[in-house]
């Protein structure tokens, strides 16, 4: 978030010193009204908040302030006004204008996603910018499982990477939205594992689990996450307890990876892995 927080700075000296600042995406002009919204938001951005800098964008002034009668919020806008806003998970609201109840509804929801309310009522739609850093998932493995992890994680907004030795199965076209790091398993101790990082053991074959579990175990990754049958499960957790890996740090590993929804093929399984990941980013 260094960028964004940068930019944040670049703002608030802006308005500070002549009172406005153009916003490059989207596009919108912030006024002195507006520094309360961005000095909250740069120190979420620094603090790496769960946080979001929002945006009313008005796209039909005669429209947006028009009630449908769409309970629990009949009203319409408060105003024809085009204008940012501070939110975050704790359903803290920044916001330098008057909104109305419907407004504040949208203004919280849209910590769900940029766009999350595009077009729900006539005349406006709603934008975000997240003020915090993506999870990085790290996955051990460029299974066809992997594969489709891969995508789905990275649609979920996580920062996908994934380790495998073999080239012909670590392509752009298999994972053209991660980061791939071409190494062999028994090399891993220059991919570092943060707390704040996801890592996923679901390697080609089950043949490097081991390795890469053992990598994952001796980080304090936040999750750790590992594909396979409970008994060949079983069978790596003793083998790890001969190398000396304590029999209680197997209660971080989620194994069998996923949640439990009858999953079968590569596309399933990945599924209900990414649930998982998405369920326990969300409880962090």
């Amino acid at each position: 978030m260094a960028e964004i927080a940068h930019t944040l700075e670049q703002a608030l000296d802006s308005l500070r010193a002549t009172g406005a600042f153009a916003w490059d995406s989207p596009a919108i002009m912030f006024t002195s009204a507006d520094i309360p919204v961005l000095e909250r938001a740069l120190q979420a951005a620094r603090r790496d908040e769960q946080a979001w800098l929002g945006f009313k964008l008005v796209t039909d002034s005669r429209t947006c302030t028009q009630g449908t009668g769409w309970e629990p919020y009949p009203d319409g806008s408060a105003n024809t006004e085009t204008f940012p806003f501070f939110a975050n998970e704790a359903l803290e609201i920044v916001c330098g204008y008057e909104y109305s109840p419907r407004d504040r509804f949208q203004m919280l929801d849209i910590t769900r996603g940029p766009s999350m309310h595009f077009d729900q009522f006539p005349g406006l739609t709603w934008s975000s910018i997240p003020l915090f850093t993506a999870t990085r998932l790290v996955i051990f493995g460029a299974s066809d499982v992997a594969r489709y992890t891969a995508s789905y994680a990275a649609d979920a907004g996580f920062e996908v990477e994934v380790v495998d030795p073999d080239p012909s199965f670590l392509s752009e076209e298999r994972f053209p939205h991660a980061k791939r790091i071409l190494t062999a398993f028994d090399q891993l101790a220059s991919i570092e594992l943060g707390r704040n990082d996801f890592a996923c053991v679901l390697t080609r074959n089950h043949a490097h689990d081991p390795e890469a579990l053992m990598h994952a175990l001796k980080s304090p990754a936040a999750y750790v996450g590992l594909i396979g049958h409970v008994d060949k499960i079983a069978g790596n957790f003793e083998l790890l307890r001969q190398h000396g890996i304590a029999a209680e740090e197997f209660s971080r590993v989620h194994a069998p990876i996923g949640i439990k929804c009858g999953a079968k093929t590569p596309a399933e399984i990945a599924i209900s892995i990414t649930a998982q990941l998405i369920q326990e980013r969300h409880n962090r």
